[in-house]
């Protein structure tokens, strides 16, 4: 069954979610503010410290017939949400790489799949907690160009690369009461970034594994005001994903 929701509306009632809840500041910031010129409600004065948490977010499809193709994997029914293929984007190999680079970078994706379930996490501020979590690192290189996913269970005991499934170790996000336990878990310090220091990395990564769309995204770049609103937009337009950041 597919998704009632789009990308959007998920990941915007989870970054709100998160910024009311948890300490990390945070702005829905999305493409149109983007090409608008507008950063989500950040003054170009106002510092922001911290460290950032780059996140890709995904629509999970529910198959529960038992005549779906891995449903014998996990005995039972399961989500499922795509990679993007090579051919088409580099999106997994830029996260990688970002990843790699010493960022904190996160697919995200429901554990559920009804707009009903999706109200009622966010009424209730369960909307993190009902996702799963997993760095792209964990899933690894695609073994081809084409078409890939990730398919997982409601308790997340259970997680493979498909569509040849391949199963793949990873730190169950259900554990962890909150969304900072989890991220502790990690144990990587909390630490202001140099916004300055990020945005040359995050242009480097982009250079060094996806030249073509580096050389279009620089013909667009203007100077901002403020370093931040750098990152952010790169963050967007270059890697297709959405920054949180934790105080520290």
């Amino acid at each position: 069954m597919k998704s009632e929701f789009s990308e959007f509306t998920y990941g915007y009632a989870l970054i709100e979610e998160i910024s009311r809840e948890l300490s990390f500041d945070c702005a829905p910031i999305f493409p149109s503010l983007i090409q608008e010129g507008k950063f989500g409600g950040y003054d170009a004065n106002i510092e922001v410290r911290g460290k950032p948490y780059f996140l890709q977010f995904k629509r999970s499809d529910y198959l529960s017939r038992s005549n779906s193709k891995h449903y014998g994997l996990f005995n039972g029914p399961y989500f499922r949400f795509d990679i993007r293929a090579l051919k088409k984007s580099q999106q997994h190999v830029l996260l990688t790489a970002l990843e790699n680079s010493g960022e904190e970078v996160y697919y995200v994706a429901p554990k559920f799949y009804k707009e009903s379930s999706l109200n009622h996490n966010y009424r209730n501020s369960q909307v993190s907690i009902e996702s799963y979590w997993i760095e792209p690192t964990t899933v690894g290189p695609m073994p081809d160009d084409g078409p890939h996913s990730i398919c997982f269970n409601y308790r997340e005991d259970k997680l493979y690369l498909c569509s040849e499934p391949v199963p793949l170790d990873h730190l169950s996000r259900s554990r962890y009461e909150t969304l900072e336990e989890f991220l502790d878990s990690r144990d990587r310090p909390v630490r202001d970034t140099n916004w300055e220091e990020l945005y040359n990395k995050m242009v480097e990564v982009l250079k060094t594994h996806d030249p073509l769309k580096w050389s279009s995204l620089s013909a667009q770049e203007t100077t901002e005001r403020n370093m931040f609103q750098s990152v952010v937009r790169l963050a967007i337009m270059g890697f297709d994903s959405f920054i949180l950041v934790r105080r520290s």
